[in-house]
């Protein structure tokens, strides 16, 4: 029971803190589950003017970013997702904020009755934390008793989506049992099991099963949703599948904007063709051409898929390497993450991992600083997958085809302008300037992704899906010069250094300049002589006297 009746007794001595809830039902076509869910508006403002998120204090987010726990799932050779059924619901209310999720609703003989909320209320802006705060404390609480499962729920879970997996079946059974026995003791079910093991899934009661009914527009066969990313478990391939856009031939920059926000891509994998938009609508020229080939061409994305491995099946790994590449242009600037996998065999296997692109700023740099700036893009890149992916900074290399950005990179801010040299501390201090190293123009995959192309053309962009070809090769064939090495002109964006050298005063022409009557001057200097006689003979050297050198220059001019 999620809601209760408000006794008679409490109706005739109601309290000040009540809040109705309005409220709606909204219906999802493609969930396997609950299809009709309502929804309550809290964020309705009442008669005092506040609404109920008004007064709640949010949360902090408790669970890993949706990139991280994507990134992670890719690693496991069996592949493991499930939800928490109705995690909401089983999370409750404390007894003096019921009053505050009423809510009327007409009983069977069409009188409005007011109920209240005793669970968590989808649409309170606090839910979402309280639920995953409970799964955060379970962890805590049988940490020594279930380490696996506690370990998989700090870092696996997004909200209520669990995704993981292990290195073998055995591993990925005994993770989901410890994980469904852990949270049975807050009376949490993990339902809608996937996985990409046929042994495993027959170990799954099929009451717990992901159905195989359709989840988006025409997807293929035995497809399911994970995060955003479908994931085809008979094959064990990833896709992303494409929404159904609406018919319009008018292509408003709103239009625009919809369309790309509707394509979840949240790794990155279609950014040369995503960026295509995101240029057209700083420079909408021939807008209404390009728009139209790019929503004739999205479906073929629902086509395309990739391994949801990242490395061979049944082979042993020696060594991982993760290569980022990043480049600029005018428009935008970009960066892409592969990783390199060394089998016991000798075999070489690079796949994409992570990436995005930015669209340029509006007012014009130079090809350069948008080259540094696509350098510290790929610097945040690697530094999310080095940090998910557990592999050593030893096995990181950031490559750019830009000279100057190299140099800029290897130069010791302080002989650096401030724009560059701040960029500069920043690349710097994530990844040292020993990582970084040049790569030919033709061979960098992120020059695609900076000038943008169509769907058609991307799903066939060899170097963009595999790297360059020479990641397959030994390190002895990779490109060997550093950067600065090409560099033939001295680095722009230096600062400049001034020598000041100080000239000993002379004291007569201070006296000249600032005395116009030439009798006065003479007068004065003799004077001079008169009470400040030297020591010793003029000029000699046991003569320390401080006023020696204006007697040297007075008797020097004695003649006037």
């Amino acid at each position: 029971m999620h809601a209760e009746l408000v006794p008679l007794s409490e109706l005739n001595h109601p309290t000040e803190d009540v809040y109705f809830l309005p409220m709606h039902g909204v219906f999802k076509e493609s969930s396997t589950t609950t299809k009709l869910q309502v929804v309550f508006d809290s964020s309705a403002a009442s008669s005092t003017g506040h609404s109920l998120n008004d007064i709640l204090i949010p949360g902090t987010i408790s669970y890993p970013p949706l990139i991280n726990v994507l990134l992670r799932f890719r690693v496991h050779k069996v592949g493991l997702t499930a939800d928490i059924s109705k995690m909401f619901r089983e999370v409750a209310l404390h007894p003096q904020d019921k009053d505050l999720h009423s809510f009327l609703m007409e009983n069977n003989t069409g009188d409005l009755q007011q109920w209240r909320m005793v669970r968590l209320t989808f649409g309170v802006n606090c839910s979402p934390f309280l639920a995953t705060q409970v799964l955060r404390q379970l962890a805590e609480d049988y940490q020594e008793q279930y380490p696996a499962a506690s370990k998989a729920i700090l870092s696996s879970f997004y909200v209520d989506d669990f995704l993981s997996g292990a290195e073998t079946v055995e591993e990925a059974s005994h993770l989901r049992s410890s994980l469904t026995e852990l949270l049975s003791f807050a009376r949490m079910t993990l339902s809608k099991w996937r996985t990409n093991s046929s042994d495993l899934r027959d170990s799954i009661p099929p009451n717990l099963l992901e159905t195989e009914e359709v989840q988006v527009i025409q997807p293929p066969a035995e497809c399911h949703k994970t995060l955003g990313i479908h994931w085809r478990t008979a094959t064990d391939m990833l896709h992303v599948a494409t929404p159904q856009l609406c018919k319009t031939d008018i292509p408003t920059k709103r239009q625009v904007l919809s369309d790309m926000a509707r394509t979840f891509d949240v790794l990155g994998w279609y950014t040369p063709a995503t960026m295509s938009l995101k240029i057209l609508l700083q420079i909408p020229q021939d807008l209404c051409n390009t728009w139209k080939l790019w929503r004739e061409e999205l479906p073929l994305i629902t086509e395309h898929s990739l391994s949801s491995h990242y490395f061979l099946a049944d082979k042993t790994i020696q060594m991982l390497q993760l290569h980022g590449f990043c480049d600029a242009s005018q428009l935008s600037i970009a960066a892409v993450v592969y990783v390199r996998a060394m089998h016991s065999d000798s075999q070489v296997s690079v796949h994409i991992v992570l990436a995005k692109s930015k669209v340029a700023p509006i007012e014009p740099q130079t090809i350069p600083k948008l080259e540094l700036a696509a350098a510290g893009l790929l610097t945040k890149l690697l530094q999310t997958v080095q940090s998910e992916l557990n592999i050593v900074s030893s096995s990181v290399f950031a490559w750019s085809d830009s000279t100057i950005a190299l140099g800029w990179i290897r130069t010791p801010p302080v002989k650096l302008k401030t724009y560059v040299a701040n960029r500069v501390v920043q690349i710097t201090e994530a990844l040292s300037p020993s990582h970084w190293r040049h790569v030919p123009s033709q061979h960098n995959p992120a020059d695609v992704a900076s000038r943008g192309t169509s769907i058609g053309d991307l799903l066939q962009h060899h170097l963009w899906w595999n790297g360059p070809e020479w990641l397959r090769s030994p390190p002895t064939d990779w490109p060997s010069l550093t950067g600065t090495d090409t560099l033939s002109t001295p680095l722009p964006e230096l600062k400049s250094f001034a020598l000041v050298i100080e000239k000993e005063p002379n004291h007569i022409e201070c006296l000249l300049t600032r005395f116009s009557n030439t009798p006065c001057v003479y007068m004065l200097m003799r004077g001079c002589i008169v009470l400040w006689p030297t020591a010793g003979p003029l000029g000699s050297e046991g003569s320390s006297h401080p006023h020696l050198p204006w007697r040297k220059s007075l008797m020097l001019r004695r003649s006037w």
